[in-house]
């Protein structure tokens, strides 16, 4: 995709688009995007692959936000408040529609009104997780969803068995 327009990365990457160029164009950049291409279709591959990250507009500006550093995200009407280490963002978003774009081995919903990075946990104790020193509540409607997800995540990084909350 090819634009003058920054502010439409962000559909750009809704969209799976393999590459996103800003005008004016530098043929180096170019070069890099076509060379791109021509590996993803020299693979063979039917799907570009998955971000690591996503984009969401905030304060009139447009903030990358690496899957990685999402500890938590909390629901608060139209809006999401995404917790990151170091800063909070705001951003006009529901909650389903951010949960589309995360990859799911990775975050879990736990209640109505908030999604958890699985790697981010500190603790889960009767109905409550931590979360970088937050204390967050677990729905009763998500509590065996979030155990299950929880041996899975654990299973696949090689760990025999888990204990039951």
């Amino acid at each position: 995709m090819t634009t003058a327009y920054p502010e439409y990365a962000l559909d750009g990457y809704e969209l799976d688009v393999l590459d996103y160029l800003l005008k004016p164009i530098a043929f180096k950049r170019f070069l890099k995007a076509v060379l791109k291409a021509k590996e993803y279709l020299e693979s063979g591959r039917t799907e570009v692959p998955a971000p690591s990250f996503l984009f969401v507009r905030c304060e009139k500006k447009i903030e990358k936000i690496d899957f990685g550093d999402i500890l938590f995200i909390e629901s608060a009407g139209n809006y999401v408040f995404i917790h990151l280490p170091e800063k909070k963002i705001m951003a006009y978003l529901t909650l389903k529609s951010i949960a589309e774009q995360l990859p799911a081995e990775e975050f879990i919903r736990i209640h109505q009104s908030f999604l958890v990075a699985l790697a981010k946990i500190d603790r889960i104790e009767n109905n409550m997780i931590w979360v970088h020193n937050r204390q967050l509540p677990i729905g009763r409607s998500h509590r065996e969803p979030l155990a299950q997800c929880i041996e899975r995540y654990i299973l696949k990084r090689g760990v025999k068995s888990v204990a039951a909350f």
